[in-house]
């Protein structure tokens, strides 16, 4: 059950409003800064022993929602937010509102400031603290950044700065507020104890796919206009053909990070219509298991409408990992196989499969597919070694500058600045893991690299 308050922004007074409120959308959006409520009341002139409500731009709304299965239950804030927008419907009788959460002053208001190498998680701060906003909670990010806000707002000094993590990590971030205090979470948090199914709640779907935002190859070049380096995503590049951006050096922003953040790959669009469930909000995922879409998916939008008492939401929501891709079994071998016969091995079990570290999982499914036949490898994937750089310094001697002609079945071919890493097959081609797939894939060409040359070889062949 849904109730709304409503705060006069003068008097101070405030009034339950759940018995005028005929309908209500409840939306937000990983790319819009503040959650809003469209609502209608009922008013009429017409109907003098009808006492109408006042509500004026400027006052705050409230919404409750009560959970009516549990025995007990306590009202719940959902949202709180200031009426930007009303509109009086002389037709239906009713004056229709807009109200936004607080978070809608960060988008139109800006300032100017330089941030030096500190934390993603002290841009937040710093964020909350000008504008008086108590931090809830922040998940985990680490990553340092460095860059100008020159005349920017704070939403998009927040999203730059999850952008530069996003870079580094691979992670997409989300922020929100839930009774006046910011939270930031992972968008690959899954909400508990729910799915979305076609059995149960989904009342439609709909799933499109489309590569004409691709960019997947970015060239850096000086003011002069200069080329000094590219950056790529090397799978797209092979799958699709070079789609390139150009980035011009900055001096206020660290070249690499801001080169890599231009990249876009496969967009996947996906929506759904299902019954209400006031948890599911954007910047969270959920699992879904439908005819078309099977796997879990973060929520990039959604609307929630309340109408004659009935909930219903349509969500606009983004893949991360396909259920039935991911090996969820500790299926690695002990490194005693012949080289042959364990990249076989390693081959048959992991193929198609994703990884624990998604579209940064190169070094996960080198370690996986290898450890049938390399004592080496295997002590790496049973270590959770994840960075290509990690794994280089742990082969030490093992390591050799790259020259095709040392190269044998089961070796490692490292990239660029210890950029990627796949196993060759001894045909010329490679097993590694496809960033575009989101699986570990056979290609057939390991130069085709997305513009990656390699450059070491890892002898995991004998070793």
């Amino acid at each position: 059950m849904f109730n709304f308050k409503w705060k006069n922004r003068i008097s101070g007074e405030i009034k339950d409003i759940s018995d005028y409120v005929t309908t209500c959308n409840w939306s937000g959006d990983v790319d819009q800064a503040a959650r809003k409520i469209d609502f209608s009341i009922a008013y009429t002139l017409k109907d003098k022993g009808f006492i109408n409500q006042n509500i004026i731009v400027g006052d705050t709304i409230y919404m409750y929602f009560t959970d009516e299965t549990i025995q007990g239950a306590q009202q719940v804030e959902i949202f709180r937010g200031i009426v930007f927008v009303r509109n009086r419907n002389t037709t239906n009788f009713t004056f229709e509102y807009t109200a936004y959460d607080r978070l809608i002053y960060l988008a139109k208001s800006k300032t100017t400031r330089k941030f030096s190498n500190i934390t993603v998680e002290s841009v937040i701060e710093q964020v909350a603290n000008d504008n008086n906003i108590e931090i809830g909670s922040v998940c985990s990010i680490g990553i340092y950044v460095k860059f100008i806000a020159d005349n920017m707002s704070y939403t998009e000094i927040l999203k730059k700065a999850f952008n530069y993590a996003t870079a580094q990590t691979g992670k997409q971030y989300h922020f929100y507020l839930n009774q006046d205090k910011l939270y930031v979470v992972e968008q690959s948090q899954i909400i508990e104890n729910y799915t979305a199914s076609d059995v149960v709640n989904v009342q439609s779907s709909q799933h499109s796919e489309s590569i004409e935002d691709m960019i997947n190859t970015i060239i850096i070049v000086d003011s002069n206009g200069n080329q000094q380096n590219s950056v790529s995503n090397a799978s797209d590049l092979e799958a699709y053909g070079k789609i390139q951006e150009v980035y011009k050096i900055d001096k206020k922003q660290d070249t690499q990070t801001a080169a890599k953040a231009m990249l876009k790959s496969v967009e996947f669009k996906s929506s759904l219509n299902v019954l209400g469930n006031i948890q599911c909000i954007a910047g969270y995922a959920i699992t879904v298991q439908e005819e078309q879409l099977k796997g879990i998916f973060t929520i990039k939008s959604d609307k929630h409408t309340i109408s004659n008492g009935v909930h219903t939401m349509a969500l606009d929501i983004e893949f991360l990992s396909t259920v039935q891709q991911q090996n969820t079994t500790n299926n690695t071998g002990s490194g005693s196989m012949n080289v042959g016969e364990g990249l076989q091995s390693g081959s048959d079990a992991w193929l198609g499969s994703t990884m624990n570290n998604g579209t940064n999982g190169c070094v996960e499914a080198v370690g996986k597919v290898g450890s049938y036949y390399s004592p080496f490898l295997a002590n790496e994937s049973n270590n959770g070694v994840a960075g290509v750089s990690q794994l280089v310094n742990d082969a030490g001697d093992n390591v050799i500058s790259f020259d095709d002609s040392q190269l044998q079945k089961g070796d490692t071919i490292i990239y660029g600045n210890n950029d990627h890493a796949v196993i060759y097959d001894g045909n010329g081609g490679y097993i590694g893991n496809s960033s575009s797939q989101d699986c570990i894939v056979h290609g057939g060409d390991y130069n085709e690299m997305g513009g990656l040359a390699p450059t070491k070889i890892i002898k995991t062949s004998q070793y």
